[in-house]
């Protein structure tokens, strides 16, 4: 059950002329990915990949062509579209209300229009279009979404393949998917709305995802992401992060850039890319960080004197999260006469250390919290030693040389 829509300026929508003067618009803000849902990703990759290679993905989903239906479709790559979180706010808050309300319309209940939305959101479009589709087969929302792609690019019994025609279309640069759970008729079935569009003063943009590919498909999978990579152009000040379902964006002017891709604990990769007029779409796979190790010199805990008293500095403490794991921090001490205290709160780290074993470990037992200094440089010797922790100080219990 689908409904394509479209709009351009001066364009007749449904019998009616809709005119918005250019000049009317204000300047759109900068563009922001947002931070979309795993299964928003998955239909972007989809639409994304059917764009790189329009026939490819004909034949993939059973058709002869794009143009398959008697719709005159290009066989031409189209840049991909970049996630827009304002439009990403229109296409959420359309597939919540029809989730809520249990309807399936383009128009909202209160007579709201695609456009109506994509504009009290603060998106300004030069264009813009939407698809909508519901469904109450598969298992989950991230199953359906792709479902709901199928069915949206084969557009079968539509008869002007509207909705194959907007995710083709090489008029839109930019997207919004909102994806919700609720009464569809009368089963339990996910809404879909797609908001493309083209915004006013449209800039490139770079543009991809970021995952580990852990069942060797080839392509991006849910529980695959890889969230709080920072992406960033040397060439400018331009940075990003990629979301929490490893996508992002970056806009950037025409040009060569070094796209470097970083991580505390994978590493760093670096892509040489070219921006001219268009969008890019550069993906990153887990395998291809190399992993960067901190200075060998600062793995030691170090005491030192400070005028009267001393300092203990703690490079690196490890201590069990309560996933198993190892987080790692980094704390000063100091000596007030008769224990250490903390000078300043902790951070933590968000590498790790060449020699764990060097690290100062942290650990409770019978009831006891300890902290023991495998290694502490104290002018020209190596010292370790075992501090118990109560009451905000910590007491030497045992120091030897080594």
């Amino acid at each position: 059950m689908f409904s394509p829509l479209q709009q351009k300026l001066s364009t007749i929508v449904a019998g009616a002329l809709l005119c918005i003067p250019y000049a009317a618009q204000p300047l759109p803000a900068a563009a922001d990915y947002g931070d979309p849902s795993v299964a928003a990703q998955l239909h972007l990759e989809a639409i994304n990949r059917a764009r790189a290679n329009p026939q490819a993905e004909a034949q993939r989903l059973g058709l002869s062509s794009p143009s398959e239906g008697g719709v005159n479709i290009s066989n031409t790559p189209q840049p991909p579209l970049a996630m827009n979180a304002l439009l990403t706010q229109s296409a959420q808050g359309h597939s919540d209300d029809m989730a809520q309300q249990n309807y399936f319309n383009h128009t909202a209940q209160d007579g709201r229009t695609p456009f109506d939305r994509m504009q009290a959101a603060g998106y300004r479009f030069a264009s813009a279009a939407e698809n909508i589709a519901a469904t109450s087969y598969g298992s989950d929302i991230t199953e359906r979404s792709l479902l709901m792609y199928k069915d949206l690019f084969i557009d079968a019994n539509v008869s002007n393949r509207g909705h194959r025609v907007n995710i083709l279309s090489s008029t839109y640069t930019e997207i919004g998917i909102g994806l919700a759970n609720g009464k569809f008729l009368s089963y339990n079935g996910t809404y879909l709305t797609t908001d493309f569009a083209r915004p006013i003063n449209a800039q490139p943009q770079v543009l991809g995802v970021v995952y580990a590919d852990k069942n060797g498909d080839g392509a991006y999978s849910a529980g695959e992401a890889l969230s709080g990579v920072t992406v960033t152009a040397q060439e400018t000040s331009a940075s990003t992060q990629t979301a929490s379902a490893g996508g992002y964006s970056l806009p950037l002017s025409n040009g060569d850039y070094s796209l470097v891709f970083s991580h505390p604990t994978l590493g760093r990769t670096e892509r040489r890319i070219s921006i001219a007029g268009q969008n890019l779409k550069v993906d990153i796979l887990h395998s291809d960080f190399t992993a960067t190790s901190p200075t060998p010199v600062t793995q030691n805990a170090t005491l030192e004197p400070n005028g009267t008293s001393f300092t203990l500095s703690l490079p690196f403490v490890a201590v069990i999260n309560s996933s198993g794991g190892t987080d790692y921090w980094q704390a000063q001490l100091r000596w007030d006469g008769s224990a250490f205290v903390l000078d300043g709160n902790p951070q933590q780290r968000s590498d790790q250390p060449a020699t764990p074993t060097h690290a100062a470990q942290l650990f409770t037992t019978g009831g006891q919290t300890l902290v023991f200094l495998p290694q502490v440089k104290f002018g020209t010797q190596i010292l370790s030693a075992l501090l118990s922790f109560s009451q905000n100080r910590f007491i030497v219990s045992q120091a030897q040389s080594l």
